[in-house]
């Protein structure tokens, strides 16, 4: 995107969709392990993926004008049900639920929220998986909610120093803003649901 300006429009679309549709994985998943952390979640999880359709909505129309200036190119594709995929996905999951429990245990409250935002910087399904396991467990559901949302936040902040890293400021301009929207609407969502 750094090389070619006119890619960062579609770049940034599809940068803040991710994270979007990333948002309505973590309450999918949330609900399917533990179906009282839903109307918890739903507050600033809700909120972030509210605020990332409404960015998604405003890069697109944005991207629909650079788009008449591109050519096609070819696509490629992986097997999403590659065995190799699904066990570095088992491993992952594994060792952030045993990280994650030991920081409880050792650490108490804070102990998992470094947990998270440490697990967050490489995947969110990981540590949403096993957190709502521990809140089905007995974790809280409100430190199971924080954590999860601190997870969500991580990963976010990581996907946008790529951004700007890989693409410049044509791509990082949109991006980041879009990400510290969707981040305050979930830190606002923890605050009015603690």
């Amino acid at each position: 995107a750094r090389r070619e300006p006119e890619l960062a429009p579609a770049a940034a679309l599809a940068s803040v969709l991710a994270s979007t549709i990333m948002s309505a994985r973590i309450m999918f998943e949330g609900a399917v392990v533990y179906r009282p952390l839903i109307s918890h979640l739903l507050p600033p999880v809700g909120a972030m993926f509210a605020v990332g359709i409404a960015a998604s909505l405003l890069l697109y129309r944005r991207s629909k004008a650079s788009a008449a200036t591109l050519t096609p190119s070819e696509v490629t594709f992986q097997n999403p049900f590659e065995l190799g995929s699904a066990i570095k996905s088992g491993l992952l999951f594994a060792l952030v639920l045993l990280g994650a429990k030991a920081a409880q245990l050792y650490a108490g409250t804070k102990g998992i929220y470094v947990a998270a935002l440490f697990a967050g910087t490489t995947d969110v399904d990981a540590i949403t998986l096993s957190t709502a396991n521990l809140a089905r467990g007995g974790l809280p559901v409100q430190v199971a909610v924080t954590t999860i949302v601190l997870g969500a936040t991580a990963n976010s902040i990581v996907k946008g120093s790529m951004a700007v890293v890989v693409g410049g400021v044509a791509l990082a301009r949109p991006v980041l803003g879009s990400f510290a929207a969707m981040i305050v609407a979930g830190g606002l969502g923890i605050v009015l649901t603690w």
